[in-house]
């Protein structure tokens, strides 16, 4: 599943997601233009701004849910996209409306909520009911 990332055919980078040297999850991103039937089908809902990149994440063992480790992950995952790509313009992320976790999670890293509606969901056994969240970089002047 993730071996395009890992021998380059892929146009996404995955990580290990780790906190005090043990894995908790796993970090995805790339650039949207990267996928041009996903970036279209995003684009019926929300605008997709030129240098848009796209994330996804989980944490992985049952013991680490629960502690506001999403949202760490989240934020940090963001800060090392915004200094490793400097040409990101911001940040999009579907999520399936009724994982409550993960929408909280991207809310308190800074996402805002910018669309709702049917997408092609990720894992089969679910509704194409999603919310797109984003967050813009943070552009410093003077």
């Amino acid at each position: 599943m993730y071996g395009g990332c890992i021998d380059g055919t892929e146009p996404s980078q995955a990580f290990i997601a780790a906190r005090d040297g043990r894995a908790m999850g796993l970090a995805q991103r790339h650039r949207v233009d990267a996928y041009p039937e996903y970036r279209n089908e995003m684009a019926t809902l929300a605008e997709i701004p030129a240098g848009t990149s796209s994330i996804d994440y989980l944490i992985g063992p049952q013991d680490a849910i629960g502690h506001g480790w999403g949202t760490e992950l989240i934020r940090a995952f963001t800060a090392r996209l915004w200094r490793d790509d400097p040409g990101a313009a911001s940040i999009i992320v579907p999520v399936h409306a009724e994982n409550l976790a993960s929408w909280h999670a991207l809310e308190r890293a800074g996402f805002r909520r910018v669309a709702a509606g049917p997408l092609t969901p990720d894992n089969p056994v679910d509704t194409d009911d999603h919310f797109i969240y984003r967050l813009d970089r943070l552009l410093r002047t003077g």
